[in-house]
């Protein structure tokens, strides 16, 4: 048996976030190179420092994480716990700036005209459009939308979902 530790670190694909002490280092490193300010970047203790950060947004998080046996960072941005965008690039900066104009208040078509790396979803497209909200209110969940009627009612959040993707005019 080896005494090596195992690692969630490639250092040989990786080796500036193993010399910089993280990937939450470097992410900040590289967006003060790409003139963003993200000095709220934060990342776990001990073990997964290597690998992840995240930087706290209004309603959500963006979260960065090194992609297995390839030189990839994949970024996920979320409100609330829904998943808005994502995708992933080999660029540090890129994301620094994709991560402060998102911040800043940006609109997804926005982000995924200046990001083509980014990826989102119809219905996300569909919310921001304002053809379809979600929300829960006294434990329920309902469509608003101004096509109210072809939207059945759902018994949980993800088949509110569903359905309004489903149902959502072409």
């Amino acid at each position: 048996m080896s005494d090596e530790s195992v690692s969630p670190l490639d250092t040989r694909l990786f080796p500036d976030l193993a010399e910089r002490g993280g990937l939450g280092p470097a992410w900040r490193d590289a967006a003060r190179r790409a003139g963003a300010d993200l000095d709220e970047i934060s990342w776990p203790d001990g073990f997964f420092r290597l690998n992840s950060a995240s930087i706290p947004v209004e309603g959500g998080r963006i979260d960065l994480e090194t992609v297995r046996d390839q030189r990839l960072f994949f970024m996920h941005i979320s409100v609330g716990s829904h998943p808005w965008l994502w995708g992933g690039s080999d660029d540090l900066e890129q994301l620094a700036r994709a991560a402060a104009i998102w911040r800043d208040g940006s609109t997804i078509r926005a982000m995924i005209a200046a990001f083509p790396f980014l990826e989102t979803s119809r219905f996300v497209q569909a919310r921001e459009n304002g053809q379809v909200a979600i929300w829960c209110e006294g434990g329920g969940y309902e469509v608003s939308t101004s096509w109210r009627g072809a939207v059945r009612p759902a018994a949980t959040p993800a088949e509110a979902v569903r359905l309004a993707v489903e149902e959502m005019p072409s």
